[in-house]
C-alpha cells in the first residue's frame, strides 16, 4: 500500500509540474504579445513580477484540487 500512495504522489507532482509548464508559457506568450504591441520597456519588471505571481497562484490551485481530488489507493493488489 505504500508504494501505491507513493506512485500517486509522484503522479501528482508530474501532473502539476506539466500543467505549470503549460500554463507559465501561456502567460509569458501574452506577456511577450504586449510588448510587440508597443508595450514600453519600464514595464518589463513589473510584467515579470505579474507573470511570476499568476503562475504561482494557478500552481497553488492545481496542486490543491490534484491533492483534494486525485483518486484514492483502495484495497491491495
Amino acid at each position: 500500500m505504500g508504494t501505491l500512495m507513493l506512485f500517486r504522489g509522484l503522479a501528482i507532482i508530474v501532473e502539476v509540474a506539466v500543467l505549470t509548464g503549460l500554463i507559465y508559457s501561456i502567460v509569458n506568450g501574452a506577456r511577450y504579445a504586449l510588448f510587440d504591441y508597443g508595450l514600453d520597456e519600464k514595464y518589463s519588471d513589473f510584467i515579470r513580477l505579474m507573470v511570476i505571481i499568476v503562475v504561482c497562484i494557478a500552481l497553488t490551485f492545481f496542486a490543491a484540487h490534484l491533492i483534494t481530488f486525485y483518486p484514492r489507493v483502495v484495497g491491495h493488489i
